[in-house]
């Protein structure tokens, strides 16, 4: 006998929905972004249904698109104020010490939690991961 039983509750025998949130995801590129892209491919192929919450644009210094080619799951890019851009836009560089890092502190990806929040409110998931 399998775990999908009749004496098992309905949410076993269901596929779960997961709202799947990363700030690091393609376009962008490295190690940690392959890893928000591999594990929910893999969990859609095993049936969960997944939605994948990001960020809408976020400067980054490596890029790859082919991360995402044929990706299964359904991408909700968030769209949020980042103040922190100001600086990029008058010159100030991101680095230890700046005034950019001062007005971050102690987390510089905070400014989108807000959005995602709301954008999680009006979703119908199960699991939020």
């Amino acid at each position: 006998m399998g775990i999908f039983t009749s004496n098992h509750p309905h949410w076993m025998t269901s596929p779960k929905k997961i709202c799947w949130v990363t700030y690091y995801f393609p376009p962008m590129g490295m190690a940690a972004v392959q890893r928000m892209v591999k594990i929910p491919f893999y969990l859609s192929k095993f049936g969960w249904d997944i939605k994948i919450f990001t960020p809408e644009r976020i400067g980054y210094n490596a890029y790859d698109n082919s991360l995402i080619e044929d990706f299964p799951c359904d991408v909700k890019r968030i769209m949020y104020f980042e103040p922190l851009n100001i600086f990029s836009k008058v010159g100030i560089k991101q680095g230890t010490g700046t005034r950019k890092d001062f007005i971050s502190f102690p987390d510089n990806k905070i400014f989108w939690l807000h959005s995602l929040k709301r954008a999680l409110n009006s979703s119908d998931c199960d699991i939020i991961i």
